[in-house]
């Protein structure tokens, strides 16, 4: 599934680009298994656990991936699908399995 959305940010007159991406359901499936996200053809954006934990408390996952001309910005916002079903897709998580129900101690 590759990202189509792209916004760009000008900071010290220089062109920062900036991507927004929704991880909806079947995309945090494949985070989960995988461990990362393809962006488009040439990109891929790896997560950690820590990472992971973020997003599952809601909260909004900055990541910057140097590319070989740029640097390309990411914020990552898990969609509202519920603790239940983000605790089942972490259950089987061969990757981040052990975050089970620790998210919903952190907010």
């Amino acid at each position: 599934m590759f990202v189509k959305v792209q916004n760009f940010t000008i900071k010290n007159n220089k062109i920062i680009m900036e991507k927004r991406i929704v991880v909806t359901e079947p995309m945090l499936v494949g985070i989960c298994k995988r461990g990362f996200i393809q962006i488009d053809a040439d990109n891929q954006v790896t997560f950690t656990s820590k990472e992971i934990s973020q997003l599952c408390q809601g909260k909004i996952l900055d990541k910057e991936v140097v590319g070989w001309s740029e640097n390309t910005n990411f914020k990552f916002a898990l969609q509202d699908i519920g603790f239940d079903m983000i605790n089942e897709i972490l259950k089987r998580s061969p990757l981040f399995g052990e975050l089970v129900g620790s998210f919903l101690d952190n907010k």
